[in-house]
């Protein structure tokens, strides 16, 4: 009786560890999504049109045709294989601040990631100036992929140009407003990078300049429908959601506790498997020293 009581004070204690170290993970995680940090904005208003609808689920027209940076007219289908997502970022190579942050943001942040453009993942960036030409795209990609540094992304990054319609439709469809700015001959828009699944649709926006390197990789594995990434990278995100404001994922309490609900009753049917197991040792031992004795 005392082995046995021993032992349920025990199996108790191990359930209270348990359950604490599960409330901690839900608190924490409600305290980091309160005081998460939303983007700066400015305090000007953009002018009309200008700025980002997020059209999650949308499908992109990828019958669209773009010229590469070679010159050679392809059609946006033809970077998608149902296999890999895909991110885009629409920019204006000339841009002297926004665009080039956010590029410059975008290959810090995919540097970081053990996938790569070209293996487990394709990027296209466009331009929404229709007066800029392929040779100016050509020269773009040859500095971005030096940046880059991976040898795969010679054929996984890829910097288009296109007509005024082309170019119309394929922002229409990402909800990517921008306005030409004729006083400044410069263009009005917001920045985004855009996580796309492997069949054509929105999966996620990143609405920022400077994306995190975490950030990224879990909107790439959900875009990919856990194509990339390990089981482990699976559950983590499973257990997380996506927060606009914060521009981040973060913990889901709900899942968490359901998980941690999942994990206490599998502990717990153990710990009296064990209880169950160590009875049944203890009868056995009985059963055979009275044997004896007889």
């Amino acid at each position: 009786m005392m082995i046995r009581s021993f032992k349920t004070r025990k199996f108790v204690r191990l359930q209270r560890l348990v359950a604490s170290a599960i409330l901690f993970a839900v608190t924490s995680s409600w305290g980091s999504g309160a005081y998460a940090q939303t983007p700066s904005q400015s305090d000007a208003e953009p002018p009309e049109g200008v700025g980002i609808t997020e059209k999650l689920s949308g499908q992109i027209p990828l019958d669209l045709e773009f010229k590469d940076e070679t010159g050679k007219t392809i059609k946006l289908g033809e970077y998608f294989d149902s296999t890999r997502p895909v991110i885009i970022t629409p920019v204006f190579y000339r841009c002297r601040n926004l665009c080039t942050e956010t590029l410059n943001g975008l290959t810090a942040a995919m540097k970081e990631l053990e996938w790569s453009a070209g293996k487990d993942f394709q990027v296209i960036t466009f331009s929404i100036n229709h007066e800029e030409n392929y040779r100016l795209a050509q020269v773009k990609k040859t500095a971005y992929l030096g940046a880059y540094e991976r040898e795969s992304a010679e054929d996984g990054w890829h910097f288009l140009t296109g007509d005024k319609q082309s170019i119309k439709s394929l922002t229409d469809s990402l909800g990517f407003g921008f306005k030409y700015i004729e006083r400044t001959s410069d263009y009005a828009h917001g920045a985004s990078i855009i996580i796309v699944t492997p069949e054509g649709r929105i999966s996620r926006y990143l609405n920022t300049m400077m994306p995190e390197a975490q950030t990224m990789d879990k909107a790439l594995i959900e875009a990919s429908a856990g194509s990339i990434g390990s089981s482990w990278d699976r559950v983590v995100l499973w257990c997380s959601t996506f927060d606009p404001s914060a521009g981040k994922y973060v913990i889901a309490a709900r899942k968490v506790m359901a998980l941690g609900a999942a994990a206490t009753i599998i502990i717990t049917l153990f710990g009296l498997g064990m209880l169950w197991r160590h009875e049944l040792k203890v009868k056995k031992h009985k059963l055979a020293v009275g044997g004896v004795q007889a």
